[in-house]
C-alpha cells in the first residue's frame, strides 16, 4: 500500500530538512572564533588602564578630573609600592576608591601590578629636571 503524504505534511517535511541541512548553526551555540577572556585573565597594562584608570586620570595620563599620571615629578617620587598601595585600597577622602578585588573592587594582585609595570614604562623613563633622585624600587 502506498502513501500519499499531502502538501501540510510535504511542507513541514520540507522545512525541518532545511532547518538540519540549512542551519550549520544552531540558536544558542557559541560562534567560532575566539572566546571572551574572563576578566580576572586580563593582564594587558594597556587595557587595563584603559578600562580601569583613565576614566579618571586621562587616556594618556594626563588631562583627567584626577591627578595627572604621566608626571615626571610624582613618578620620581612615588616608587611602585605607593602605586600598588594606591590602587589597592583608594584613597580616603577622595574619589579614588579601592581597586583590588581583596578591598572589594575588581581587580587581582597581577593585575594592579600589571598597571603599576605599565605606568613605569609608559610614562616613568622621563624625569623632571631638579626632580628628587628615585628611590631604591623604582
Amino acid at each position: 500500500m502506498r502513501r500519499i503524504v499531502g502538501a501540510p505534511q510535504r511542507a513541514a517535511l520540507l522545512l525541518g530538512l532545511g532547518l538540519v541541512v540549512g542551519c550549520g548553526r544552531l540558536t544558542g551555540k557559541p560562534a567560532p572564533g575566539p572566546e571572551v577572556p574572563r576578566p580576572d585573565s586580563i593582564l594587558d597594562p594597556v587595557s587595563l588602564y584603559g578600562s580601569n584608570c583613565a576614566g579618571c586620570h586621562g587616556g594618556n595620563g594626563t588631562h583627567g578630573p584626577a591627578m595627572a599620571l604621566a608626571d615626571p615629578v610624582y613618578l620620581s617620587i612615588a616608587d611602585d609600592s605607593v602605586l600598588r598601595t594606591t590602587i589597592t585600597n583608594g584613597r580616603p577622602g577622595t574619589a579614588m576608591s579601592a581597586f583590588a578585588q581583596k578591598e572589594g573592587g575588581t581587580l587581582t594582585d597581577e593585575q594592579i601590578d600589571s598597571i603599576v609595570r605599565g605606568i613605569r614604562t609608559r610614562w616613568g623613563g622621563a624625569r623632571a629636571a631638579g626632580a628628587p633622585p628615585r628611590r631604591a624600587g623604582c
